[in-house]
């Protein structure tokens, strides 16, 4: 784990150098987006996001790179990558219920963004 996200107590005055927000604060996340962290292998890690409405999210056990790599995570399309090129984020979840609710809650938001469905936590 970076040694930055490993501390549950901040050190008094730290400020978290992903949001610029006293180590421990909570902000706010903007709605209708997704929000992840990642990290090269010896790199800190950093948070970013993409608008909901410009993605779309397919299970990755029905894609051809399951057979190489088994997961039970999905694909994220429609990631924007600096200088403007649009990509693909894997995000594996594993096998059991919260690995199931994570996935289905994902494309379930996403469908809501296109306008295909009830906004997630409505039935």
């Amino acid at each position: 784990m970076p040694r930055h996200l490993a501390h549950d107590t901040p050190a008094p005055g730290a400020i978290d150098p992903l949001t610029g927000a006293p180590r421990g604060a909570k902000v706010p996340a903007p709605q209708g987006c997704l929000i992840w962290a990642q990290a090269a292998d010896e790199g800190d890690a950093f948070a970013t996001s993409e608008l909901l409405a410009k993605l779309e999210v397919t299970d990755y056990e029905k894609g051809p790179a399951f057979s190489l790599m088994p997961d039970h995570g999905v694909e994220v399309y429609g990631i924007a990558a600096m200088g403007g090129t649009v990509g693909a984020l894997f995000i594996g979840l594993g096998e059991g219920p919260d690995a199931d609710r994570a996935r289905q809650t994902m494309k379930a938001a996403v469908k809501a963004a296109h306008g295909e469905g009830p906004p997630v936590g409505e039935a």
